[in-house]
């Protein structure tokens, strides 16, 4: 009877282990499905024969394609070309070719809803779209003050930077020239304002201090 109590627990252990093991292989290749499973932001994105933008175009993917790319090492292995990198796409219309890093982003990371937005537009002004390594304005127009979400963050000393805007009840990626972006934050101006006032400040101070030594000093030689 005590055999046939610990044959129980025995084969239900086993079935326990089976099942979690079971669970973890489907994460595992769920993720390996979605892990090298990539998403075309740019407008369009050009696949090269070779990761160089002098080789062959073999063909244009259209914004929001998804696409396949060789995985090394849990990320896109990287084929530099001067400052350029390139992924190689695996698995397109059977082709294989090598694709602008620049243009694509994992799936996982693509915004479908709403995004928290942190910056805004201080004018009108058309949206770029970055095709293979250049930037091309397109048609579509923010109005002034329109909210944008900075996903890659706000860096004042480039031209462009990288935003995700709603258009038509959709969530695009784009560029926006860095002059017609206000990001959220303490303004700009405000800080330099501040700081032409602690310099103004700075000066008066030196100058009541040299002044008030210099009365100390002529009143120590008369004494």
């Amino acid at each position: 009877m005590m055999f046939n109590i610990d044959m129980k627990k025995f084969l239900i252990a086993v079935l326990f282990m089976f099942c979690v093991l079971s669970a973890l292989n489907i994460q595992n290749v769920q993720a390996e499905n979605t892990n090298d499973t990539f998403v075309v932001t740019g407008n369009f994105a050009t696949v090269f024969e070779m990761p160089d933008f002098a080789s062959e175009k073999m063909i244009t993917i259209k914004h929001n394609t998804e696409i396949k790319l060789e995985i090394e090492n849990s990320k896109p292995k990287e084929y530099n070309a001067g400052t350029y990198v390139f992924y190689k796409v695996i698995e397109y219309q059977n082709l294989e070719g090598y694709i602008f890093a620049d243009l694509v982003t994992p799936k996982q990371n693509v915004i479908t809803s709403i995004p928290n937005f942190n910056g805004q537009t201080n004018s009108k002004c058309n949206v770029y779209f970055l095709q293979d390594n250049n930037f091309v304005e397109s048609d579509i127009t923010l109005d002034d003050n329109q909210r944008i979400f900075l996903y890659q963050g706000f860096n004042s000393k480039k031209e462009y930077n990288a935003i995700a805007f709603v258009n038509d009840n959709q969530v695009l990626y784009g560029y926006l020239k860095t002059k017609n972006i206000d990001p959220d934050g303490i303004n700009p101006i405000i800080i330099a304002c501040i700081c032409v006032i602690i310099a103004v400040l700075g000066i008066i101070f030196t100058w009541l201090f040299m002044k008030n030594k210099k009365i100390k000093l002529k009143k120590a030689k008369k004494s």
